[in-house]
């Protein structure tokens, strides 16, 4: 019954994004090669699958093992092992978050001067300092507002620095952390420690953390654009990505990297301080091979479908084949893309 729930959800909120496709490749600009449209269909249906799947088991996994670590971390008593832990949990659930993978392929594919793998610990280093210091201002009670007072305008200072090259991808990259992994671990392990550990139980107290980590890992692109510096750039070219057997094979690859560290770093602190009952342990480890099947098959579903609408929709409009009418309509077509990823 849960799972037809968020069927029925994940459903009706994709809609409007299925409507974009439909009208785009079927009535305004027909797809060349009808297998086109089997591959799109495939990967909507896996889409909207894997999502309601990956929901399903979502509250009893990921959002209880957050909860429960972030309440544990304060029985470390020194503030300074709390931190490490918090750069370590931040540091792993961003190598673990599907869509920072995904962003570095892009990179690595247009950009010859960044590495993929530095360019992912970047990030990772990035948003393992920002929790590292959102949970020292909950445990000091530091004003949010001086927080991103002081985060926006380095920002806003080394904007004018950095190389152009770097200045969208670093808030494309910010975006990439809050992902299906990264956002429920770190948000509730920000509100495990708030509640054991802050005086205050305002609103104040209890969020922010995504807030610093987005912010740092603008600023952590920054610094490395400012190190690395422009360099060649390539024509993206959807030809380059994988085909089927390699998008399984990297798809199972990524989900493993995503869900394994997240149960590592709970079973090491289940041993040591929280000591859930046996019944209670089971059912947190096969809700998260229920997240696990759920991401695997949603994430196949982007790589296989929707990259390739994504990639057709957008030649049709800007490239080649687009006519003054067609980059007419790309401003409401964004919004109402926009519109319909963000509910979906």
């Amino acid at each position: 019954m849960k799972l037809l729930n968020y069927l029925k959800e994940v459903f009706l909120s994709s809609l409007p994004l299925l409507a974009i496709i439909v009208i785009v490749t079927v009535f305004a600009f027909p797809l060349i090669q009808p297998s086109g449209y089997l591959q799109i269909g495939i990967g909507y249906l896996l889409v909207v699958f894997g999502q309601a799947v990956f929901l399903a088991g979502l509250d009893s996994s990921i959002l209880t093992i957050g909860n429960l670590v972030g309440g544990s971390l304060v029985k470390l008593n020194k503030i300074v092992f709390v931190l490490l832990f918090g750069f370590l949990f931040g540091l792993l659930a961003t190598l673990a978050e599907p869509a920072i993978h995904v962003i570095a392929r892009q990179v690595d594919i247009i950009a010859d001067n960044v590495n993929y793998v530095i360019f992912i610990f970047v990030i990772g280093f990035s948003t393992g300092i920002a929790v590292a210091f959102a949970i020292y201002r909950i445990i000091k009670n530091i004003d949010v507002r001086l927080v991103f007072l002081i985060l926006y305008l380095l920002i806003f200072g080394l904007v004018f620095f950095v190389p152009e090259q770097y200045r969208a991808l670093a808030f494309d990259s910010s975006g990439a952390t809050t992902g299906a992994v990264s956002v429920p671990f770190i948000l509730t392990l920000g509100l495990g420690i708030s509640k054991t550990a802050s005086k205050k139980k305002t609103a104040d107290e209890r969020f922010g953390i995504i807030g610093i980590v987005c912010a740092c890992s603008i600023i952590g692109i920054f610094i490395y654009g400012l190190i690395v510096q422009a360099g060649p750039t390539n024509p993206y070219d959807l030809e380059q990505t994988n085909g089927l057997l390699q998008t399984l094979g990297s798809t199972f690859s990524a989900t493993i990297l995503a869900i394994v560290p997240i149960i590592a770093i709970f079973l090491i602190f289940q041993f040591l301080f929280i000591k859930l009952p046996k019944k209670k342990l089971i059912t947190i480890l096969l809700s998260s091979l229920i997240v696990f099947i759920g991401l695997f098959i949603f994430l196949f579903g982007i790589d296989y479908g929707f990259a390739f609408a994504g990639n057709y929709i957008g030649k049709v409009f800007v490239g080649d084949r687009a006519s003054a009418t067609a980059k007419f309509f790309l401003i409401p077509i964004g919004f109402v893309l926009g519109f319909g990823i963000t509910l979906s």
